[in-house]
Formats: structure tokens, C-alpha cells, sequence
């Protein structure tokens, strides 16, 4: 109410909802919503009541506005994201994109495999990833989730499903069964990234009752070891240095340890301290 005591629900959850705007009678709500992940349509909620679908539409709605006499202002939204590549040897450039929505292109270290996130209707509710040879060969899906790395070996393509709780898979290039990710160890996982051996992950996490930090994990995920003490859950800077996609999946932190050693396999500058200490303001 419009005194702050009382707050009512008057309607289940959505996949994704844009645009709200009371009747002019002010009994009953209008927005723009997506149930399962499909087009955004029109609904109506009243109090006490379910919500209906009033506009069904083959293509995303957007309600702006309700005027007062009951007249609305509707727009079908159309904004294809597209996905183009380069082939290694090749100047032909080649549209490579899974129907309308294709984002967060991933290019494999030898070019020569690409993968993406697919977040058109088709791609459901949890996304797909799709992945592909560049060379313009039809993209296919390997499964639910965004696409967040490809190994540098190029056998595995890591993702995430947009979850409550997130949760990690790798999906394989080639002949094999995709593995979820769960380390029992971890009360929470914050980010995960392929370490440069292609055979291990980079995972940023907690255990029950303690701080955050990173560890180091096989590719099955059945056991983690520390390689940041407790309270340094990712790393910036030398760690884009050492790889991208390590990089993009821990930065963020204003203080942060960074121990270049762990990040090589062991091998380290005699010109580099074992820990270099960074501080900066975010």
C-alpha cells in the first residue's frame, strides 16, 4: 500500500518481465512478460488473481505506457545480436550466428573453433551454448548454459547455467558426455576458469565457515587445492597477463595477491617475487 505497511504479490515468478503500467481504473496491472523464456507478451494481473495473457505475439512486446483512456503503447522489438568471424588463412568474413541472439563469442587459442551463447527464444530459458568450426560449418548446440572458455587444447568448452545457485559445466568438443560440476568442498563457487595446462580448473570459492579464496581443480572435480590463501578469491591484472580467460573470470577485487608461480605451473622469473601484492581503488 501506498502508506509502506503492506506488500502483496500478484503474480508467480517470470523468466524475465519489461514495461508496467496501471489501468486507468487502477484495479489491474499490464506488463510485459516471459514465462518459460519465450517472446515477452502482454499479461494483466488483478489482486487476488492469476495473470492473463491479453497480446500474444510472434515476436518480444514492450509495454510503455497506459494512457488514460485505455489506449496503450506497445513496441515489437526487434535487435538481433549477430556474431561474424575471421578464419585463420582466410579474408572472407562469415556470419556465423544461431538465429537472432547470438553473444559472448569465444575464439578457440588455434582459431579454429568458436563457441557462444545462443539467447534467442529458441535457446530456452537457460540459454544454449553453440559451437563451431570457423570456417562457416553449421554451429550445434552442445547443451544448456553461457558459454564462458574453451580449453587451450581445445577439447573442452566450460559454461554456466543462469541459476539461482550457478551452475558449472563442461561440454567436450568432440566425441564424449558433458560433465557437471560440483565440488563438495565448496559451500559457494563464485567463478571458474581453465588453467593453461588445459587439465585443471582455476576455482574461486568458499568452504563452510571460512573466507574466500582460489584453488586448483581436476577437470572431474573431485577435489580442490588452495593456490591463494584465505580472503584473495580472484586476481586481476598478471593474471590477464598469463590468460584471458582467467583474467575475465576474476577480476573485480580493490585488493588482491597475486602469486605468478601458481598461475604458470610452477615455474617462475628469478625477476618476479613469489607474491606481489596490488592495491588499487574500484
Amino acid at each position: 500500500d501506498t502508506a509502506g505497511k503492506a506488500t502483496t504479490t500478484l503474480a508467480r515468478d517470470f523468466w524475465g518481465l519489461q514495461g508496467l503500467a496501471w489501468r486507468p481504473d487502477s484495479r489491474s496491472i499490464l506488463f510485459a512478460g516471459s514465462e518459460q523464456g519465450e517472446a515477452f507478451q502482454v499479461h494483466e494481473v488483478r489482486v487476488g488473481g492469476e495473470p492473463r495473457r491479453l497480446l500474444p505475439s510472434p515476436g518480444t512486446l514492450t509495454l510503455h505506457d497506459v494512457s488514460k483512456d485505455g489506449r496503450w503503447l506497445v513496441t515489437r522489438d526487434a535487435a538481433p545480436r549477430r556474431v561474424f568471424v575471421r578464419a585463420p588463412g582466410s579474408a572472407a568474413v562469415t556470419d556465423v550466428s544461431w538465429l537472432d541472439y547470438s553473444l559472448n563469442p569465444i575464439v578457440a587459442g588455434d582459431g579454429k573453433l568458436i563457441a557462444f551463447t545462443d539467447q534467442s527464444v529458441a535457446g530456452g530459458a537457460e540459454y544454449s551454448v553453440m559451437l563451431g568450426k570457423t570456417d562457416g560449418s553449421p554451429m550445434v548446440r552442445v547443451g544448456k548454459g553461457t558459454a564462458l572458455a574453451i580449453s587451450r587444447d581445445s577439447r573442452w568448452v566450460l559454461a554456466v547455467l543462469p541459476t539461482a545457485i550457478a551452475e558449472y559445466r563442461l561440454y567436450p568438443t568432440g566425441p564424449g558426455e558433458s560433465r557437471s560440476l560440483t565440488w563438495s568442498g565448496l559451500e559457494s563457487v563464485s567463478s571458474v576458469a581453465f588453467f593453461p595446462d588445459s587439465r585443471s580448473l582455476f576455482v574461486c570459492g568458499n568452504e563452510k565457515g571460512r573466507a574466500p579464496r582460489c584453488y586448483r581443480s581436476p577437470l572431474d572435480a573431485s577435489s580442490i587445492e588452495p593456490v591463494t590463501p584465505d580472503s584473495v578469491d580472484r586476481f586481476a591484472a598478471a593474471a590477464e597477463q598469463v590468460s584471458p580467460s582467467i583474467g575475465s573470470a576474476v577480476r573485480g577485487l580493490s585488493r588482491m595477491t597475486i602469486v605468478p608461480s601458481l598461475l604458470t605451473g610452477g615455474t617462475k622469473s628469478n625477476s618476479v617475487p613469489d607474491a606481489v601484492r596490488l592495491t588499487c581503488d574500484v
